[in-house]
């Protein structure tokens, strides 16, 4: 689905300002009619049954490893954001993020602000079950269940093939690409203006920034 651009400037600078005010995480990364539907997609996705059941396999791995945990949220969160940064010069970066702190902040400090309040918005949404900041192993199966797994591996997979670095990066600091679709409604602005440098170029990349910045005004 092609985005416009203009989409994405006005849903990076909502994210930015009121994160709480993004919708579609309860009838998303919380609907369980959804779940089965990725349930089903997971048993009769017959082609991708050798990749399902390897993506499975580290799935569990990572669970066991503590991946439902809050502050993973968090680091999952601000990788994609930094990701974005990373391509604006400093002097855009104060000029855009003023809202969340003052230009002496740091983009570093910054960008953990605004993740924080994404996962706080994500939590008072009704994702306080999902993101807890200590949950078992057993209490993150159970979680995990009913479809959500299924659905974690295919917007992983759905990742890989829109924008492979972020995805790569999330995989490379601890299986995080699992999480992506729990805080996909807040990072994909972000995601997608990283596609605008990709397949349009630097000088689209610079008029979306350009843009960014005069609705922050």
């Amino acid at each position: 689905m092609e985005v416009n651009n203009t989409e994405i400037v006005e849903r990076i600078v909502k994210v930015i300002v009121s994160p709480e005010t993004v919708v579609g995480l309860l009838d998303g990364a919380m609907s369980v009619p959804v779940d089965f539907g990725y349930l089903a997609l997971g048993i009769f996705d017959t082609s991708n049954r050798r990749k399902m059941e390897d993506e499975r396999i580290r799935m569990m791995r990572a669970i066991k490893s503590g991946l439902l945990n809050y502050h993973q949220v968090i680091r999952t969160t601000k990788i994609i954001i930094d990701a974005f940064t990373a391509y604006i010069p400093q002097e855009t970066q104060d000029k855009i993020f003023r809202a969340v702190g003052s230009a002496s902040t740091g983009r570093m400090l910054t960008t953990s602000l605004i993740s924080s309040r994404i996962v706080n918005s994500i939590i008072s949404a009704g994702g306080a079950a999902m993101i807890t900041r200590g949950a078992g192993v057993a209490t993150s199966f159970t979680l995990m269940a009913g479809g959500m797994i299924e659905r974690s591996i295919y917007k992983s997979i759905g990742l890989e093939r829109m924008h492979s670095a972020v995805y790569y990066k999330l995989r490379s600091a601890g299986n995080l690409d699992f999480i992506y679709f729990l805080v996909q409604p807040y990072v994909d602005p972000f995601i997608e203006a990283l596609a605008v440098r990709k397949n349009q170029g630097d000088a689209e990349f610079n008029r979306l920034l350009q843009n960014i910045e005069e609705k922050m005004k």
